[in-house]
């Protein structure tokens, strides 16, 4: 009759243990995407949650293309920018074991330069949004 009473102490004790691992797990904050034209730096508040394993991949949107031309729209309102101009667009996104991540835009800071950068206009984060 005593083994109830000690049995649901260590129950308890057990699921507060594994909330705490929860809370002191080490979450990735830093990632780098580099190509032949662009270096993304990628900083991620731990309030993301995402772990290790966790990639940043980015591909760089066709000229032309549906999403292209909406952040093309978007930056000729947002900044100012020339119709005529020639721009390089990227939609980056977060993946682990092969599934897509959902991390919100506040979660996330995001610097891009490109190599070639005398003649391209550095875009910082707050100035590109999401399409």
């Amino acid at each position: 009759m005593t083994e109830a009473p000690t049995e649901a102490p260590t129950e308890a004790a057990t699921e507060t243990e594994k909330e705490e691992k929860e809370t002191e797990k080490e979450y990735k904050t830093s990632f780098t995407f580099e190509n032949e034209e662009v270096v993304i730096k990628v900083k991620v508040s731990k309030e993301a949650k995402l772990s290790e394993g966790t990639d940043l991949t980015a591909k760089k949107l066709e000229v032309g293309s549906e999403k292209y031309e909406a952040a093309k729209a978007a930056t000729i309102n947002s900044l100012g920018s020339d119709e005529e101009g020639t721009y390089s667009f990227y939609e980056i996104r977060f993946e682990k074991d092969g599934a897509e991540l959902d991390v919100k835009d506040e979660h996330m800071d995001i610097d891009v330069t490109f190599k070639d950068a005398s003649s391209a206009v550095q875009v910082k984060d707050g100035e590109a949004k999401r399409i």
